[in-house]
């Protein structure tokens, strides 16, 4: 996966525990950054939708992203428990078009 600085949509992510789905109805929060941006779940931006969570790219987020490569990961609160996923990284490409739609 790529990101180019200045994108703005609805990057989807699908959590998986062996080979169980997790969809909202099983967790009590979920959090996804993408380096350092962080969306949640209930109370915050990340969506679910059809056994997908989806992560609200914005400019402004994307704008921040050093162009090279950014970290992310998943964590999900199940109950008391707390799971995180290992880093992975996303590839940035630089834009030189500069600034945010209005």
């Amino acid at each position: 996966m790529a990101i180019t600085q200045g994108d703005a949509y609805l990057i989807p992510v699908i959590i998986r525990q062996g080979n169980r789905i997790i969809t909202d109805e099983l967790v009590d929060g979920v959090k996804i950054s993408i380096g350092g941006a962080e969306c949640s779940y209930p109370n915050g931006t990340l969506t679910f939708s059809e056994g997908v969570w989806y992560y609200p790219l914005t400019q402004r987020i994307s704008n921040k992203l050093p162009a090279g490569n950014a970290e992310i990961q998943v964590q999900v609160k199940l109950g008391n428990d707390i799971i995180g996923s290992k880093k992975r990284e996303i590839k940035i490409d630089e834009c030189i078009i500069k600034g945010e739609y209005e």
